[in-house]
């Protein structure tokens, strides 16, 4: 082969599609965030750097053709991307404000948060909730739209939910947030239902509660905002909370900076990313029913999951009739006794799902189903997914630090 001439190798090597080139501006304190970027980013093949390794430098010394922001972002470093014209998209972490002119967006649905923390204290019969945060904490932007969507479901509901409640941040003053959080707790009526904006802060109220005698959650049921496991699980109660699904926010974030590097035009609105789920954990795990009968039915109902109970035989144990177990049940929590008992049912077998490795086979029997294939026809119908999938989707989160 002579100089000078291109073997079919090289042209090949050549003609190759050029592999993106990224540049990200990390949030290393979101690991499972982070993760969430850097798988997606492999599957677009794409060439990262981390802003860090620039060494303060332009972006000109790795010439991006995109920039991803996992993290608030540097006005300096915002205004040489726009200056040259590199698409960018910003996965809100809700620290700070959003970048505004020429970032694309990619955040939760904050109503969707708020009308799915609803729906978790109204179907357990709550009907007397308020919402909390801590100033400083958490910017209006994020829990405005959240707060407000919780109250009116609430309110549509024929429930009470008074305006937010703003508490001091417990970092700049423990003894003010434990007064304020205390003197409210006391002069509450119970029980009450609190939707606190993010873990720590619930985890804290935990504490408030532990302190004052009030036991959570018989009398005051708390859920939080974020699902970070080294929150939820040391908090002085296992601690309920909406995820928010972060690694599918880094994901869509990926997703869109990948089409604007395509040529496509970024967003003129915030791309939405819904919640996942309610993680339900022991700060939620009761009904709040003023029904003395209703509740005694609960109680023996959620004893018996394994056994073939009847309406009828919830109905003697209350010391009822069977039609009027069943308009009590309609009037205190919007559903009929097997529905209840169906819910429980599978929500118990969800978390058996994720606490042991038994089969569903092995299962069924265990939560009084008498068939597995009826336990797999009713998890699909309500999770949206097969028994398999979901112990394998949440498993992986709670692997990640989710």
């Amino acid at each position: 082969m002579s100089l000078g001439k291109t073997s079919p190798a090289q042209a090949a090597l050549s003609s190759a599609p050029r592999r993106p080139r990224v540049l990200i501006v990390p949030s290393w304190r979101d690991e499972p965030l982070m993760d969430g970027v850097l798988d997606e980013a492999a599957r677009f093949g794409w060439e990262t750097m981390n802003y860090r390794f620039l060494h303060g430098t332009t972006p000109r010394a790795f010439r991006p053709d995109g920039v991803l922001y996992c993290r608030p972002i540097e006005r300096a470093l915002l205004a040489r991307c726009e200056a040259a014209a590199c698409p960018s998209v910003q996965i809100d972490t809700m620290r700070g404000p959003p970048a505004g002119r020429g970032v694309a967006l990619v955040m939760p649905d904050l109503e969707a948060v708020g009308r799915l923390a609803a729906t978790h204290f109204l179907e357990r019969g709550y009907r007397n909730l308020a919402c909390m945060y801590q100033e400083d904490a958490a910017p209006e932007r994020i829990v405005r739209p959240a707060f407000w969507a919780f109250r009116r479901a609430v309110e549509a509901a024929g429930g009470v939910c008074p305006a937010p409640v703003r508490l001091p941040h417990f970092d700049a003053d423990p003894r003010a947030f434990g007064e304020a959080a205390g003197a409210w707790m006391d002069a509450a009526l119970r029980p009450v239902g609190l939707f606190v904006w993010g873990d720590v802060a619930g985890g804290h109220l935990c504490a408030v509660c532990r302190e004052r005698g009030i036991a959570v959650p018989d009398e005051a049921a708390i859920l939080g905002a974020g699902n970070r496991y080294g929150h939820y699980r040391l908090s002085p109660c296992p601690l309920s909370c909406v995820d928010l699904n972060r690694r599918e926010r880094s994901r869509a974030a990926v997703r869109l900076l990948q089409r604007m590097i395509e040529g496509a035009p970024a967003p003129s609105q915030p791309v939405l990313v819904p919640p996942a789920r309610v993680a339900a954990r022991q700060s939620t795990d009761m009904l709040a029913v003023a029904d003395a009968t209703v509740a005694r039915s609960l109680r023996f109902i959620w004893a018996r999951l394994a056994e073939p109970v009847s309406v009828d035989d919830i109905a003697r144990a209350a010391g009822v009739s069977g039609k009027t177990l069943e308009r009590r049940f309609r009037k205190a929590l919007g559903r009929t006794v097997n529905q209840e008992l169906l819910r429980k049912r599978l929500d118990r077998c969800g978390e058996l799902l994720l606490s042991t490795d038994r089969s569903v086979t092995d299962l069924a029997p265990e939560i009084g189903f008498p068939s597995t294939s009826y336990l797999h026809r009713a998890f699909r119908r309500k999770f949206g997914m097969s028994p398999r999938a979901y112990r394998k989707q949440w498993r992986a989160r709670l692997a990640d630090g989710e």
